[in-house]
Parts: structure tokens; sequence; C-alpha cells
């Protein structure tokens, strides 16, 4: 018996269990408990599997990390209002359907008093079951220092959704479009849905540029890759004033129907005070899919060559005014989108970015001409 691998070695007060035994006992043993090297070892259970559970069926996830992306102004922020007010009711078709749940907002790149809660109030809410997140450790709110509190918070208040209206000023890093910064500080964020069962969901600005709906996101592909449900908003192409919501990535079911609607003026009057807000109105459903969209008749226009798309792209990232090594950013561009140098330092002159040589051996850095 002293040439059985050690994981059969196994004692009880009894003496010596069989290999069959001890086989059972890893089993059962072996899916939360560590093993001496410091890994959990967890064995493949088919009683263990279970459906996924959606907030928002076949769009939002229940503990996932999701994505709204739309231009400034096409209704992201009243789209949300709409998502949070059917949660707070169980009107929302999906696993919460019948059930009010509590939802809570992160960011202040809308006024709470001011935007949030009219408009959630016009949307319908229950506003007992809304909550705002103001500040974190640190000030705002950081996904990666303040997880744990985040956390707490949500299995406490028993938060079924968490929407951060604009993520990037709740990452905490200097660059958005570097991949590994942004995985880093996601990490945490997805533990905290895994753990808690609530849906994250954040809006972005697209970039300034057309082609693919990857090509569309701010920054590093990484917001789209560490996404399980990303929904595109966009103007409807055929129906002035109505926008279109698509799935533009969905890693676990078929593309849904399009959610259209409109965005109609509303006026509130509380006390002696008159609020002027805005609703989602004229909800329907149709047959548009992601690539009606992201389209023009069937061809690209003209602003999406690579030259286009690099000027677009080259203008998003330097809009934050810092100065960046130019042999980093064409690597990134290389790498992630298939752009490659010429075409890169083209549009690079073609925007005006200021080239400047320093340090030795010399390193070239690019910035805006309005930058120190």
């Amino acid at each position: 018996m002293t040439d059985q691998p050690p994981h059969l070695r196994l004692v009880r007060s009894g003496g010596r269990v069989s290999a069959a035994q001890a086989r059972r006992r890893i089993v059962k043993r072996g899916r939360s408990e560590p093993a001496a090297s410091g890994l959990v070892i967890r064995t493949a259970d088919l009683s263990r599997t279970r459906p996924f559970r959606w907030a928002w069926d076949q769009r939002v996830l229940l503990g996932y990390f999701n994505l709204i992306i739309g231009e400034e102004g096409i209704g992201k922020g009243n789209l949300a209002a709409w998502i949070a007010a059917r949660i707070t009711r169980g009107e929302l078709p999906g696993d919460l359907l019948g059930r009010g749940r509590r939802v809570a907002f992160i960011g202040d790149e809308d006024s709470w008093d001011h935007i949030w809660t009219p408009r959630l109030h016009a949307a319908g809410a229950d506003l007992g079951r809304i909550s705002y997140i103001e500040a974190g450790s640190n000030g705002a709110l950081n996904v990666r220092s303040d997880a744990d509190a985040l956390r707490d918070y949500i299995k406490r208040g028993r938060i079924a959704l968490v929407f951060f209206d604009q993520l990037l000023d709740n990452l905490g890093v200097a660059d958005s479009w570097k991949d590994k910064e942004v995985r880093d500080v996601l990490a945490p964020l997805r533990t905290v849905a895994r753990a808690t069962e609530a849906a994250m969901l954040a809006s972005m600005h697209p970039n300034k540029r057309g082609g693919s709906f990857r090509d569309r996101i701010s920054g590093t592909p990484a917001f789209n890759a560490l996404s399980r449900s990303s929904l595109l908003a966009m103007p409807h192409p055929d129906e002035q004033g109505r926008c279109v919501v698509v799935r533009g990535k969905g890693n676990y079911s078929m593309e849904p129907d399009a959610f259209e609607f409109r965005i109609a003026g509303q006026t509130l009057n509380v006390s002696d005070r008159e609020i002027r807000t805005s609703r989602i109105t004229d909800v329907r459903e149709t047959e548009l899919r992601r690539d009606d969209l992201l389209m023009n008749g069937g061809r690209r226009r003209d602003d999406e060559s690579k030259a286009g798309q690099a000027r677009a792209m080259l203008a998003d990232m330097f809009a934050d005014g810092r100065e960046r090594e130019a042999t980093e950013v064409i690597q990134f561009f290389e790498g992630t989108h298939g752009i490659q140098k010429r075409t890169l330092s083209a549009a690079a002159r073609d925007i005006g970015l200021k080239i400047e040589k320093r340090d030795f051996p010399a390193v070239v850095y690019w910035r805006r001409p309005d930058r120190p």
C-alpha cells in the first residue's frame, strides 16, 4: 500500500479506508477545500449546474458585468431609468418578473437631485427602492479599492442591479485603453457581481468612429471582452427621433429583438416647484438587428476606412490632454485594431498632434498642441 498516491492514503480513526472510499471523500471535499498547494480544486458536478438568470430577459444578466454603449444625448440615462423603474416594480421581463427589487446608482455625471430623481419618478420607479452611492473611501467610488464595501452593501440591501453612470469615472486608471489595467481594475467588480448575483450595468460613450460594434467602444476592447452582454443604443435608421437598442455582444443566448422608444418631455409639480424631466415612451420591439444599425445601406461610410478610424480613435484617446509614447500607442493600435504604423503616423499629423523627441536614446512623444 505504500506505493499508493498520497491522495489515496487517507486514515480515519477506524484505520485505513479503501481506494473507493478515498475517492468519494475527495469528490465530496474537493469542491471547496483548498489543497496543500493553495489551489482550490472542484470536481465537475452536473447537479450543481443552473441556468443563467436575467434582470432583463436576454439583455442584462444577473451576476455579471453588462454595458450600455451610446452617444451622449441618445437616451442611455432614460433607458437606465426605465430599466430601474421596471425592476423596482417587478415588471421587467426576466427572472425578477413579479418581484419588486432594489436598484443602486453610482456616478456623478448627472446630478442626483436635478436629473436622476425626477427622471426615475417620471419612469414610474418605486423611489423607496432606489439608492444612490455618492462616494467611496477616497471620494469618488473606486471599483477596485471599494469593492468589499460595495459587495457588503449590495448583500445587505439585497440590491438586484447596480448602474454606473459613466463607468470610466469609477475605474481609477490613468489609461482606459490599456488592456491589462482595465482587466485588473474590473476583476473585483466581476467578483462582486458573482458573489451577490446582482447585475452590474455600466454606461459608456462610444469612440467617434464607425466600424464594427467592437471598434465603437471607447478605450481597450477589454471592456467589451469582459462584459457578458453589451447593448448598443443608436438612432433609428429610418424614423427620426426614435432610438433603437440592440444587443451588440452576448455570450449566452440568441440576439433578442431590437428595443425601440422615443423620449418625451414631462413636467412634474413638486410642492411649489415645477420640475422638467423626460421619460421613455412609445416602446416596442422590432426585428431590426445589430448590422442594420452598424451598416449604412450595406456599405460602410467613408470615415470608416482605416485612415478615418485612426484619426477618430487618436482624437478620442488624446482628448484627455495627456502625452503618450508614440511607440506604445502604435503597438496598441497595430495589435488591437490592425492599423499599421504608417497609417497611424499620418493620422496623428492629420489631427494636429504635436510630435516631440526627448531623452537618450530618443523617445518620440505625441500630445495635443494646446497642451504644454
